[in-house]
């Protein structure tokens, strides 16, 4: 399975979209810290993970960073940027806590990993009805799906999770871990 997710990666390579330009990512530092004058805008981590957004043109991304570092906050100021740019997140999560974070956040549509996996009509067997897997792709086609705690997601589960992504053909697919 690890091998077939590294193909995963490999064959999206060029094949997500650029969703953020640089411009965005200062409009955000100049509200973060037009907000809170005590804030200096993003952390260097935040600022990474933004920049790993914009640049990437691939499906799927990794961002990584220390227990504490704000990724959830990045998170949830680049949930309030996508929608002004008309996309929306769908973050995943292996835990109900970590689910929480996320909501609390501002990302209100995250949920369990299980959630995400159950009940998709045949699509990992490679059975299904072409009718509703292009409504599933009109549903996904901008959005930025985000799986956090990856480190904490099993391989199998992984593999499920891309292999779902390219189907739907999931513009970007953040991987949002610890170091």
């Amino acid at each position: 399975l690890e091998r077939e997710i590294r193909h995963f990666e490999h064959r999206s390579r060029g094949k997500g979209r650029v969703i953020l330009r640089r411009n965005d990512i200062n409009t955000v530092q100049r509200r973060l810290t037009r907000v809170d004058k005590d804030h200096r805008g993003l952390t260097p981590v935040q600022q990474m993970g933004l920049a790993t957004i914009e640049r990437r043109v691939n499906r799927f991304f990794h961002i990584n960073g220390d227990p504490g570092a704000g990724k959830s906050f990045m998170l949830g100021t680049l949930t309030h940027m996508l929608q002004n740019k008309g996309y929306g997140i769908q973050a995943i999560t292996n835990t109900n806590a970590a689910r929480e974070v996320m909501k609390s956040e501002g990302i209100d549509n995250a949920i369990n990993i299980a959630t995400f996996l159950n009940n998709k009509g045949g699509y990992l067997e490679g059975r299904y009805n072409p009718g509703p897997l292009e409504h599933i792709r009109k549903k996904y086609k901008n959005t930025v799906l985000v799986i956090d705690e990856a480190s904490m997601v099993g391989n199998k589960a992984m593999h499920s999770i891309m292999k779902l992504a390219e189907l739907y053909q999931i513009p970007k697919v953040a991987i949002v871990g610890e170091r």
